[in-house]
């Protein structure tokens, strides 16, 4: 009697969570299987670690990461002769999670570019959702170098936006952002008993319910603020921001431009296309998510045309080549699933004008070696 009124409950919880659940089975290891695995970094604040995966994004989009840690096929460390290799930096903009293998568009571009003639033309995909510029400039001082890049695109702002309400002379970039740390509970079991427990649903259900009020120890207030793009900052929304995060946008593009002709390459800046502007309507303000920047609209969209402000200036102080992909596609709606993230359409979109633009650069170049041979 006494096991009957133990077990009896568990039992019809386990069988009621089975049927009920929308999820379906889950455990740490399907969330592994469907999510990114980020590990923390000295130079950037997280990076994809080094091995082979597949993720099983949704139902329709499979995402390849090769064994280097970066988004697409597999290619050679040392790049073989003849071989154009451009390797594009960024956020989730460039990695651009929503397109299936060989869909995101720095691999269409590569595609697009094979057939229109630049048959030797190799990208790489080195966006890391998340990433701001003061990580491009990190990741290229720090591993990209070694695969001898001929070109290096690179295209942030939205997630440096996030850091233009809160720098100053005393919250600088420095003691602002770390790297991240711990393993994430969602996706990994904490031990055998753990794993061999997570055969029933029930205690994984109670697990989640555990983990959303603890999290580490780190509380529910944060967790609250833990969305898609990492956590959400706290306070009240402002129209205003002040002059330090434009500042150290600046530098950050600057010191990669710099640090991509140290190395031999030839910096490509882009400016980001985005959904923001002035035209927006009801419906399109209701993709984008101002909770990540703690800014309203009109101060949101002051800080995008600042970026591109100083994407432009940049390029042209520094004899930079420029794609201005917010100039042609920033808007327009049927582009954009939010306020940066691109529609299968808008990949494609970006992809035929990014390449369109880089055949320009590669012709340019190819000339004048002629003429100097």
């Amino acid at each position: 009697m006494v096991l009957i009124i133990i077990f009896l409950p568990l039992i019809v919880g386990e069988i009621l969570v089975r049927i009920l659940s929308p999820e379906g089975i889950v455990t740490p290891e399907t969330t592994y299987n469907q999510s990114l695995e980020y590990v923390p970094s000295l130079f950037t604040r997280h990076i994809f670690p080094r091995k082979e995966r597949i993720v099983e994004w949704s139902d329709s989009i499979t995402i390849h990461m090769n064994k280097f840690g970066y988004r697409g096929k597999e290619f050679s460390l040392t790049k073989q002769e003849g071989t154009i290799r451009i390797i594009f930096l960024g956020g989730s903009y460039v990695f651009n999670a929503n397109s299936s293998m060989g869909k995101d568009w720095p691999h269409l571009t590569e595609k697009y570019l094979k057939e229109s003639g630049f048959k030797n033309v190799e990208c790489i995909n080195a966006g890391v959702p998340g990433h701001a510029s003061f990580d491009a400039l990190g990741i290229l001082y720090s591993e990209i170098h070694n695969f001898e890049p001929d070109y290096i695109v690179v295209c942030n702002a939205w997630n440096d936006i996030k850091y233009f309400r809160t720098l100053s002379t005393e919250n600088t970039l420095l003691r602002t952002y770390w790297p991240i740390s711990g393993k994430n509970p969602y996706m990994y079991y904490n031990s055998w008993l753990d794993k061999f427990l997570c055969n029933s649903q029930l205690y994984v259900r109670l697990r989640w319910r555990y983990y959303s009020h603890s999290l580490m120890g780190i509380g529910k207030d944060l967790l609250s603020r833990i969305g898609l793009e990492g956590e959400k900052p706290k306070g009240n929304y402002s129209s205003e921001y002040g002059r330090f995060g434009i500042k150290q946008y600046r530098l950050n593009l600057e010191t990669v431009v710099d640090v991509s002709r140290n190395i031999g390459a030839i910096p490509v800046l882009l400016t980001q296309a985005r959904l923001v502007s002035d035209t927006n309507n009801e419906e399109d303000r209701s993709k984008i998510r101002y909770d990540y920047q703690l800014l309203n609209h009109k101060a949101i969209l002051r800080a995008f045309n600042e970026c591109d402000q100083v994407v432009r200036e940049i390029a042209r102080e520094k004899s930079v080549n420029l794609i201005d992909l917010s100039k042609k596609f920033t808007g327009q709606s049927d582009l954009f699933n939010d306020h940066v993230h691109l529609t299968s359409k808008g990949s494609k979109a970006i992809a035929q004008y990014t390449s369109l633009e880089l055949g320009k650069i590669l012709k340019k170049k190819l000339q004048y070696k002629i003429i100097r041979n």
